[in-house]
């Protein structure tokens, strides 16, 4: 039996999604039930704490 060893960036890159907006800029990361969002100003990580995202609309 051949068993792999997977590293944790790999696997945290698994988890991550990025949204990005058609114009490809990104807006946030999900990260399981976490969304996170860059300050563009201050640099500050912002997290808001979900229980999962439901969907993305774009308008």
């Amino acid at each position: 039996m051949d068993v792999s060893k997977v590293d944790f960036d790999d696997f945290k890159l698994l988890n991550d999604e990025e949204e990005r907006c058609l114009c490809n800029k990104l807006i946030c990361i999900v990260k399981g039930p976490n969304i996170e969002i860059k300050c563009n100003k201050c640099k500050r990580l912002m997290i808001i704490k979900t229980n999962g995202v439901v969907g993305v609309e774009v308008r």
